[in-house]
């Protein structure tokens, strides 16, 4: 899609380009399940997750990540 008035161009770039380019998430633009980078040259990018990666702060609205680190804990029981 070229957009002459906004002088914008939107194009697919191939992953070897997407792997190079240096990048940097713009948080303001997550959603619960989305984030966007940008990398440079006017290109972004949008990942997609099929499940929620962010939730949203009830104090400041913003989406925040989801920590999924795992810890061991010795169970008394089974271990």
């Amino acid at each position: 899609m070229i957009d002459v008035q906004n002088k914008t161009v939107t194009r697919r770039s191939t992953p070897a380009e997407m792997n190079r380019m240096p990048s940097k998430e713009l948080s303001v633009r997550r959603t619960a399940s989305s984030k966007v980078f940008r990398l440079g040259e006017n290109l972004f990018q949008s990942v997609l997750y099929a499940d929620q990666v962010h939730f949203q702060d009830k104090r400041t609205g913003k989406w925040e990540e989801i920590d999924n680190t795992l810890v061991e804990e010795q169970d008394k029981e089974y271990g």
